[in-house]
């Protein structure tokens, strides 16, 4: 049973959190003159990324690795090494400093 003011109220807030990291990226973009264009889909981000990379006709794409083990891996799946196989452009992939990883 959904209570529509409650689901109301957490997409309002995915929204907010959604748009602060949105514009804290475009802020970084804008200092470095990077063209970047956003777009906010939902969905099976491993899909979503190739589909959206695709309708964007996008040169390059740029994505972070979580670095999962190799078992953790096999059962979750990896969003970086599906989109590097089916993206239709190239994807560089940004893996965690070695102090960083959990």
């Amino acid at each position: 049973m959904k209570v529509p003011a409650f689901t109301a109220a957490i997409e309002q807030h995915q929204k907010r959190i959604t748009d602060s990291i949105l514009d804290h990226a475009r802020q970084i973009c804008a200092d470095k003159s990077v063209n970047v264009k956003t777009q906010v889909v939902v969905g099976d981000p491993k899909y979503k990324i190739c589909e959206t990379v695709e309708n964007l006709h996008a040169d390059l794409l740029v994505m972070g690795s979580r670095a999962y083990g190799r078992i953790k891996r096999m059962f979750l799946g990896s969003v970086s090494n599906y989109c590097t196989n089916h993206a239709h452009c190239p994807v560089v992939i940004i893996k965690p400093k070695e102090d960083s990883a959990e």
